[in-house]
């Protein structure tokens, strides 16, 4: 089974980067002899950006992930797992630790979110690396 973990441009929704549940892709191990079955975590989380087919030969896995996907709205599109120096910085919320949608400051606290993200990524980022911000404000 592939899971494509945050998959905020499908379906289409008010809030596409406010989530129920914010959770990056990974690869899980699933023992089926094992009794109770279990289920282990194969890869380290954000490892993924959008994977979207798998393949398995013998002990081999092999993930398509081509990286920020075509979407509509005005997003633009860029390919940063191709282009050196370059990456795209995406940025989901949690529903419940934002304040709620009619709460005058739910805007005021994701603002300073993306404020302080766009600061330190201007801070570490290489000097001749070149980058995108990724949400919905």
């Amino acid at each position: 089974m592939l899971d494509a973990g945050l998959k905020p441009f499908t379906p289409p929704n008010i809030d596409p980067f406010v989530l129920d549940v914010a959770a990056p892709a990974v690869v899980y191990a699933v023992d089926l002899a094992a009794s109770p079955v279990t289920v282990t975590p194969a890869t380290e989380p954000g490892n993924a950006v959008a994977p979207a087919g798998l393949a398995v030969s013998g002990d081999r896995l092999v993930i398509c992930d081509p990286g920020q996907p075509d979407v509509a709205g005005g997003q633009v599109s860029t390919w940063s797992r191709l282009l050196p120096c370059r990456i795209d910085v995406v940025i989901h919320f949690v529903r419940s630790r934002l304040p709620s949608p009619d709460d005058p400051g739910r805007q005021t606290v994701m603002n300073q979110v993306i404020s302080t993200v766009r600061s330190v990524v201007d801070q570490r980022k290489p000097a001749h690396g070149m980058w995108n911000l990724v949400t919905q404000f």
